[in-house]
Formats: C-alpha cells, structure tokens, sequence
C-alpha cells in the first residue's frame, strides 16, 4: 500500500565564522611540525580566524553535512541534536596510499533569536597519514578549540 511520503526539511547554515586555535600537535615531520605550530602561535590569544567563503552547513532531521573549510574540501557529515553536533569524513590522496581525515565535535555555546546566530564550541582534529605500513608511515595530526558561528540561511534546496 501507499502511505504517502513526507517531506524532510532541510536547513542551511551560513559559516559566518571559524576560529582554530591549536591545542595539541604531532606529526612524524618535525619542520612540518614546528611551521604550523608558528603558523598558529601568529593567531591571537582566541586562535585564528580560518577562512570560510560561501561555506553551508545543511541540517534535516539529525543529520548535518558540509564541504571541510580547510585547503582539502573533505566532504564532512554526522548527527546532530539541539546542542551537539559530531562531523567527519576523510579522502584518499595521491600518491596512495594516503589520506586526510577531519573532525569535529562542538556543543552549542549561545543563540542570538535577534540575529539568528548560533555559536558553537568544541574540537576539530586532522590528521594525515601517507604511507601503508609501520616502517614508513608519516603522520601528523593537529587537534584545535573551535568555535564557529552559524546563521540561518535562506538557501534554496532542492
């Protein structure tokens, strides 16, 4: 039988804002290492304000995704409640093998009504992994605060 189908709502966010600011570094690369931990010491006491151009954060029902504001647009996605929300994904690069993993786990800070902001605080982890066995994987992984802004957006989603 047919019992009628029901509409998902979906909802967009604008990224207003992200900012990092480096808690905790590791990487097998140890200029690598100390170029982004002088990368992030250049941020002011709040951390660093990470760019995020058009970029969407899409809500329906308990689930959100994205596209990664970092260099890698990883395609990011997890559930969500009223006050957590849990993203992550990963890609493979070349040369294989490789691969770039990101996540984040934030936690709702406050709600402006007026402006219809939502501030968001928590972690965001990356890590990258090259090489495929214990004698010549490279890793690093660099484990940020985060706080970021959202703001509902009038998108048109089809």
């Amino acid at each position: 039988g047919h019992y009628g189908r029901a509409d998902l709502r979906w909802q967009a966010y604008a990224v207003k804002s992200l900012r990092l600011k480096l808690k905790h570094a590791s990487a097998s690369d140890k200029e690598l290492l100390k170029a982004i931990q002088n990368d992030f010491k250049a941020g002011d006491a709040d951390g660093k304000e990470v760019a995020v151009a058009e970029q969407r954060l899409i809500r329906t029902g308990a689930y959100v995704q994205m596209l990664s504001p970092s260099m890698m647009p990883i395609p990011l996605i997890g559930p969500a409640t009223k006050t957590r929300i849990a993203l992550g994904g990963y890609v493979d690069l070349q040369p294989a093998p490789s691969k770039q993993c990101e996540e984040y786990a934030l936690t709702l800070a406050s709600t402006n009504d007026k402006t219809k902001e939502t501030t968001w605080t928590g972690t965001y982890v990356m890590t990258n992994e090259q090489g495929n066995n214990a004698v010549n994987l490279q890793r690093m992984q660099l484990t940020f605060e985060a706080t970021m802004i959202l703001v509902e957006d009038e998108l048109e989603l089809v």
